[in-house]
C-alpha cells in the first residue's frame, strides 16, 4: 500500500500555514486506504464531495463584516440583509462601481450574490478591498483562505496598483486615476501626484512590454499556448494510434477535440455543449475550471484571462499521458508537480496548492492507475442523480 513515505515529496515550498499541513494530511489519508485502492474514482468523489473542508466564500465575507462591525453572536444568527446593507453602504461611502468593468448588473444582487456564493471570481475579492476599505493584509487573507488562491501578485499591473492603494488608504478613484496613469504611460510619469506615485509608475513600467502589454500577460500566452500545442500533438499520436483519425497531425486537433478527451464524461445538451456545472455537484468549486471548447476557444483568442488553473489542467492532462511513467504514479506524481511548479513560477502564480479542491483533485487522480480515467469517472460521478432540467 502506498504511504507519506513511500511519495518523493517535490521541493516544499513557502507555506507552513497549518491548514496546509491539514489539507496534506487528508490527502495522505485518502490515498493510503484500502478504500482508493479498490475504488480510485469513488475514494476521490466522495472525499470531494463529502469529507473535504470547503467554507463558502460567503461565509467568510460575512466573518469579515461581522467582525468589523463589531457585531455580537454567532455571525450566521444576523440576516443576510443586515450583511448586504453594510455593503450598500459601504460602496456607496467609499464611491466604489459594482464592478471594476462596466456592468448593467445591479450592487444589490451582486451583494446578494457574493453572501450566498460557494466560492467568487478574484476580481470581487479585489473590488470588495476598496468597497469595504479593506487593508493590504486583509484583502491577502480573503484571497489565501476564502479562494486558496495567492495574495495580491507582484508582476500583475493591475494587482500592483490595488496593493498600492489598499497600502495606503487610497480609494477606487485613486485605483482609476493610476490605471488610467499606467496606460498612458511614459507621459503620465510626469503627471503623477507625488513622489510615491512616481515610483509606482516607475514599477509598473518594468512590467510592462513595449507594445503596452504587461510582462506577465504575455508570458502567460506563451506558456499556454505552448502547452496546447503539445496537447495538440499528443491527441493528434492518439487517435492516430487508436485508428479514430488516421494520418492526423498537431494542426488538425481543435478545441472540440481537447473538450472531447477531457471532459467525455460531462453529459451533453441536444445542441452538443456541456451541461452546466451547476448541475454537478462540484459544480460550486470546480465550475471555472472545467475545459469546454467555448472556453478553450475565449483563452486562445484572448478573450478570457488565462489563469493558473488552465495550465494546471494542460499539465494534468499532458502528465497523464506520459508514457515513461505510466506504470509508476510516484515518478508521475512528482514529475507533474516539480514540472508544473516551474510554469507557474515562470508565470508569477503560486506553486501547486492542495487546500484548494480541483488542485487536490488533480493530484489524487495523479495517483490512480490511470489518470485521465479516473479524472473522467470523477466528472461523470459528479451528474449522477441530478434533478433534470426541461430546458435541455
Amino acid at each position: 500500500m502506498m504511504n507519506k513515505h513511500t511519495i518523493e515529496e517535490p521541493q516544499p515550498y513557502d507555506q507552513t500555514l497549518s491548514f496546509t499541513d491539514r489539507s496534506w494530511e487528508m490527502f495522505y489519508g485518502i490515498i493510503e486506504t484500502d478504500y482508493f485502492q479498490e475504488n480510485e474514482a469513488g475514494a476521490i468523489f466522495e472525499s470531494l464531495s463529502k469529507k473535504m473542508e470547503s467554507i463558502p466564500f460567503g461565509d467568510y465575507l460575512r466573518r469579515y463584516i461581522y467582525k468589523q462591525a463589531g457585531m455580537s453572536g454567532s455571525f450566521r444568527s444576523i440576516d443576510d440583509e443586515v450583511y448586504r446593507q453594510i455593503i450598500l453602504d459601504s460602496f456607496r461611502e467609499n464611491i466604489v462601481p459594482a464592478s471594476f468593468e462596466p456592468t448593467t448588473a445591479k450592487l444589490s444582487m451582486l451583494a446578494k450574490n457574493w453572501l450566498t456564493q460557494q466560492t467568487v471570481r478574484r476580481s470581487v475579492v479585489l473590488l470588495l478591498g476598496f468597497g469595504l476599505k479593506m487593508t493590504e493584509e486583509e484583502v491577502d487573507e480573503m484571497l489565501l483562505k476564502a479562494l486558496h488562491e495567492q495574495a495580491l501578485n507582484e508582476m500583475d499591473p493591475m494587482e500592483v496598483i490595488c496593493a498600492y492603494c489598499y497600502r495606503n488608504g487610497c480609494g477606487f478613484s485613486t485605483y482609476e486615476r493610476l490605471s488610467q496613469a499606467y496606460r498612458s504611460m511614459p507621459e503620465s510619469i510626469s503627471a503623477a501626484a507625488n513622489d510615491e506615485e512616481v515610483r509606482l509608475l516607475r514599477q509598473l513600467q518594468t512590467l510592462t512590454e513595449e507594445d503596452g502589454e504587461a510582462v506577465i500577460k504575455s508570458r502567460l500566452r506563451h506558456v499556454y499556448q505552448a502547452l496546447y500545442e503539445e496537447a495538440q500533438a499528443l491527441i493528434a499520436d492518439m487517435y492516430n494510434t487508436t485508428g479514430y483519425f488516421s494520418g492526423c497531425c498537431a494542426a488538425d486537433i481543435t478545441e472540440t477535440d481537447l473538450e472531447h478527451v477531457l471532459s467525455s464524461a460531462i453529459p451533453t445538451d441536444h445542441h452538443g455543449n456541456l451541461i452546466p456545472a451547476s448541475r454537478s455537484k462540484l459544480g460550486s468549486s470546480f465550475a471555472e475550471h472545467r475545459i469546454s471548447r467555448q472556453r478553450l476557444h475565449n483563452l486562445l483568442s484572448g478573450k478570457t484571462q488565462i489563469s493558473r488553473y488552465d495550465l494546471i489542467t494542460l499539465s494534468f492532462f499532458l502528465w497523464s499521458q506520459k508514457k515513461e511513467v505510466a506504470d509508476d504514479p510516484k515518478r508521475r506524481y512528482v514529475g507533474f508537480i516539480n514540472a508544473t511548479n516551474k510554469l507557474l513560477k515562470e508565470c508569477a502564480f503560486e506553486e501547486v496548492y492542495p487546500v484548494n479542491p480541483y488542485e487536490c483533485f488533480l493530484l489524487m487522480c495523479l495517483l490512480s492507475e490511470v489518470p485521465l480515467s479516473t479524472y473522467a469517472d470523477v466528472w461523470e460521478m459528479s451528474y449522477k442523480d441530478q434533478p433534470e432540467d426541461e430546458s435541455i
